[in-house]
């Protein structure tokens, strides 16, 4: 009990404490506090009163203005706080309680509150896993024989999604515009969507300590890492959706609000109403199964409250316990192919639908895409109205779990209310500025840059060293600094931001006093932070002014630097001394898919006809949300990920190492400007002043093409693309490539009017691929393509993404796809070089179809203008498991005498990666039954006979144990390899 008044019927008694951050009006400060009652204790009030191992050194942590940093200490240390909040609020403890100072400090009413997102989201994850809600929209889309996707019971479904535009309960979405497409039009039309549905989901925030690309999380100890639960309304235009959605999966349909409840249930308070899991069949592959019960009985309801009426009216009653793939499963499988996470990553459930009509998660089902009308009070629904109110609630109850009204008119003890979600719908009439755009110009020369990489050891220590990046004399006398490409450089012991000037790099930070102006007067501690985002967030004017200033600065006649030997030696630091990161804090990470030769080629193989695209393809920017943790400087080694695959004769997938991992032939381009709200968008005009400036990317989500081809039906790539994604450490300014402008490609039909712009802004960047393999001492070319190749411009990229009110953020990173050229020499991938495998690529004296362990995959890009040039460069290479995550101690295989079966059931495990095998036979041993087991065939491994040691009776038979690691784990039918048995 609470020495707090809290009526009997309060959604959060002392047994809940949700955390969540919240400001008043008389402190606008965002704190972290924790709700009991109609109270909220304010946690940087008390944090000193915090006892234990964990607190008693990191009180801090509830200082910040996000949960992210407690939440990325361990679950001991969650269950530590717990235990003291629960004993600052108990009756017995009168540290706060007989504090009446304190206590008016600490605790706040909830009516004078401002709810905040609790968490800086980093990467957002959204589930397909409620079969009722799967199977009803297969029914829909495909008929009842083909309701469920073949993959859908072996995996959890999931895609990524977009972090910028997750708001708080309370929020007010615009309706967005998008491309659709009736069934009988004979080409799309923009406008606002017509079909704006909810989706009543929740979805659980991640914790602990950050994990490492190739780290992975075994499903046996995911819960350490589920931090808590919050209510989740996925926002969706079901028009915009299903023209887009072929072939990537959501994108803009979903892109352009996404609603949680403010306060974070924790686990431990979900805990006493955990249930046993939903029976799976045919049983999950063993990097999946759990046998602990990770279920829980949570009710769930949607309802509508129109424009104007003061009630809201339950249109869904459904419960979180229809959901087939538990949250152990979700993660463990997110990370099973080396993705890694971080604290404040969220992860969506999927809409949650039950066994009836009247307890179906959307009106996508409760109207059944649109035949039928929803009571919704005295109107009529199919979908959501301009102004309507959306509402979501959950509760749990332990006396009554099956009663939500219950729990409302009265909670019982252990009740633990979710809150709600709640957002308006409102009309939304977009204008667009038809201001021109003014192509800029310079007449500056630039001259051609060559990278390198070095390593040591086991450890790739990464140096890029660049040869006349601009021309100089060993003073700086002499210096015209045409192109200043900006990265965040690592000078011990502290990250600073530089600008590479010849082998050097200048220390913006040690000449930020320097810089003159209005915007730099003012503004000088952006080149104080360690990535880029601060400088990236001003408006395209303070680019411009840094870079003339920082020109000036390394100019002949400007002496401020050159004369000042102190100074000069402070900031002027040898390339071979930094260690390069990422330049910027990467928000949120779109692909694109806009090269036409690329995608006429995946066309081609898997649309089988020639000059075969998709129906959109030509209307408008394909592309899917990536996952940006993933995201890593030029040099880190990628992990071969782990990944469910399946043959094409196959009856069931395994799981598996990745056996063809590609890489992908990229550019990129990262967000500057201010922040955008959501609903805003960035006309097509105005788009180029948003763009900072571009990076090359070897998409080393070295794409599992064999992860990929199971897991994308339906909704897209996922794990086949979130294991690893390079990108090179200098970010070069849109200003340096002005001079190598050139026309747009051609596009027939003519796009729609916000994606028109009549101005040049492609790019003579030529582009080659190299790989270098692991004994070879030189990189071998096997590709040579140029940026220009790009249908669709940056400009009607960042557009097209922004058209629905979807928000962006300076640091927000956007990917080209795949550049490929019209002949086989520029085909950017190996998926294309080797025509899905059906052909060899000569690397050197060696030949290839994917990329091998331990091949270096090496992209350079430069720009020539007479004697000059711009340069990039990046370099990833892909390296085997030091260690196998997945530690199956052992699989236990029963014989009963089919010895077919039993070897056949070996060979499975083998291939499913167990570290142990044991064979429990009664009925003799397996190995001396049939001479069969003698000799080798093409199928069957051959076995060693086992001597007899004569009759024994009454004795249960010793297991044989397969010892795997003599087996060649590559080779799936382990044919003509000897097995090492043993008692």
């Amino acid at each position: 009990m609470s020495f707090l008044d809290i009526s009997p019927d309060s959604e959060f008694p002392i047994q809940n404490l949700p955390y969540g951050v919240f400001s008043t009006k008389g402190n606008p400060r965002k704190r972290i506090g924790v709700a009991i009652g109609d109270y909220i204790l304010d946690l940087s009030e008390v944090k000193h009163l915090f006892n234990g191992a964990h607190f008693d050194c990191t009180p801090h942590v509830f200082e910040q203005q996000s949960l992210n940093a407690f939440m990325s200490l361990p679950r001991e240390a969650w269950r530590e706080a717990r235990s003291n909040i629960q004993r600052l609020l108990g009756k017995q403890d009168k540290t706060l309680s007989g504090n009446n100072e304190l206590k008016a400090r600490a605790i706040v009413p909830r009516s004078e509150a401002v709810m905040h997102l609790p968490v800086q989201i980093g990467d957002y994850t959204d589930f397909y896993s409620s079969i009722h809600h799967a199977t009803n929209v297969g029914i829909m889309f495909r008929g009842k024989e083909n309701a469920l996707m073949p993959n859908w019971k072996w995996l959890p479904v999931g895609y990524h999604g977009r972090s910028s535009s997750i708001q708080p309960s309370g929020t007010s979405l615009r309706r967005p515009w998008g491309q659709t497409k009736a069934d009988d039009a004979a080409q799309p039309t923009f406008g606002p969507s017509k079909l704006v549905d909810f989706e009543l989901e929740m979805a659980f925030f991640v914790g602990g300590p950050p994990t490492e690309v190739g780290e992975t999380i075994p499903v046996n100890k995911a819960d350490e890492r589920i931090f808590g639960m919050v209510l989740m309304n996925d926002w969706s235009a079901r028009d915009i959706q299903k023209w887009e959605y072929v072939p990537l999966g959501p994108f803009l349909g979903k892109s352009f609000g996404t609603t949680i409840s403010p306060w974070i249930v924790t686990m431990d308070a979900l805990a006493p109403f955990v249930i046993d899991n939903m029976e799976q069949e045919p049983k999950p592959l063993p990097h999946l199964q759990h046998e602990d019960p990770y279920n829980f009985d949570i009710n769930l309801q949607a309802s509508i409250k129109p424009e104007g009426d003061s009630t809201d009216h339950v249109v869904c009653h459904s419960n979180f316990k229809y959901m087939y793939w538990t949250m152990k499963q979700q993660l463990a499988h997110h990370t099973s192919n080396g993705c890694n996470i971080r604290a404040g990553d969220l992860m969506g459930s999927g809409t949650i639908s039950g066994t009836d009509e009247k307890s179906f998660g959307s009106m996508l089902e409760l109207s059944w895409k649109g035949t039928r009308t929803v009571q919704v009070g005295s109107q009529t629904r199919k979908f959501i109205n301009d102004n309507d109110e959306v509402i979501l609630k959950g509760a749990s109850s332990k006396i009554a779990p099956s009663i939500l009204r219950e729990i409302h008119a009265g909670a019982k003890p252990m009740a633990i209310e979710l809150g709600s979600v709640i957002a308006v719908l409102s009309c939304y009439l977009r204008s667009r500025s038809l201001n021109e755009f003014r192509k800029e110009s310079s007449n500056s020369r630039q001259i051609q840059t060559q990278f390198y990489i070095m390593s040591e050891g086991m450890i790739t220590f990464n140096q890029y060293i660049a040869w006349d990046f601009f021309p100089f004399e060993k003073e700086f006398s002499l210096g015209y600094c045409q192109m200043l490409p900006s990265t965040n450089a690592i000078f011990q012991p502290k990250k600073r931001i530089g600008v590479a000037i010849g082998d050097y790099i200048l220390d913006l930070s040690a000449v930020k006093h320097l810089f003159t102006g209005p915007i730099f007067s003012s503004k000088q501690h952006v080149f104080e932070e360690e990535t880029l985002n601060a400088f990236m967030s001003l408006p395209r004017e303070a680019w411009r002014e840094a870079r003339s200033q920082i020109r000036s600065l390394l100019s002949k006649d400007d002496k401020r630097l050159s004369d000042n030997s102190e100074l000069k030696s402070k900031a002027i630091v040898s390339q071979n001394d930094a260690i390069m990161h990422l330049p910027a804090q990467i928000g949120d990470y779109t692909d694109f898919f806009s090269s036409i030769y690329h995608a006429n080629n995946c066309g081609i193989l898997f649309l089988g006809s020639k000059d075969r695209l998709w129906p959109n393809w030509r209307r408008l920017p394909v592309a899917y949300n990536g996952r940006t943790s993933s995201v890593v400087v030029s040099g880190t080694p990628i992990h071969r990920p782990w990944g469910q695959l399946i043959t094409d004769n196959a009856e069931e997938p395994i799981f598996s190492q990745s056996k063809c991992i590609d890489t992908e032939l990229e550019m990129a381009f990262f967000i500057g400007g201010p922040p955008t709200q959501l609903g805003e968008t960035v006309p097509v005009e105005k788009a180029d002043e948003r763009i900072f400036g571009m990076v090359l990317k070897p998409y080393l989500v070295l794409s599992a093409r064999d992860i990929q081809k199971w897991e994308s039906i339906p909704l897209g790539p996922f794990l086949g693309k979130s294991f690893g994604t390079t990108i090179s450490p200098w970010i070069v300014t849109m200003d340096a490539l002005i001079p190598f402008l050139v026309d747009n490609m051609k596009q027939s039909p003519e796009p729609l009017r916000y994606l028109k712009h009549d101005d040049a802004y492609n790019f003579d960047i030529n582009l080659e691929l190299a790989i270098k393999p692991a004994a070879s001492t030189i990189d071998h070319v096997v590709c040579r393509s140029n940026y220009k190749y790009m249908y669709w411009t940056m400009k009607q990229q960042l557009a097209h993404h922004t058209s629905n009110g979807c928000n962006i953020r300076a640091g927000d990173l956007m990917g080209s796809g795949t550049i490929s050229g019209p002949e086989e020499g520029s085909f950017g991938s190996m998926l294309e070089l080797s025509w899905n495998g059906a052909k060899s690529v000569k690397v050197g004296d060696q030949t290839r179809k994917f990329i091998e362990d331990n091949d270096e995959v090496i992209l350079r890009g430069n720009s020539l203008l007479v004697d000059g040039g711009v340069n990039f460069d990046a370099m990833a290479s892909v390296s085997t498991f030091i260690e196998n995550q997945f530690q199956f101690a052992e699989m236990n295989i029963q014989h009963h005498g089919n010895v077919d079966k039993t070897v056949s059931l070996i060979k499975r495990a083998v291939r499913m990666g167990y570290d142990s095998i044991v064979v429990n036979t009664d009925i003799g041993d397996i190995f001396n039954e049939q001479s069969q087991m003698d000799e080798s065939t093409e199928d069957e491994p051959p076995i060693k006979k086992k001597k007899k040691k004569g009759k024994r009776e009454n004795h249960i038979p010793d297991p044989v144990q397969i010892d795997v690691s003599q087996i060649n784990t590559a080779d799936l039918e382990v044919a003509g390899k000897k097995l090492r048995l043993f008692r």
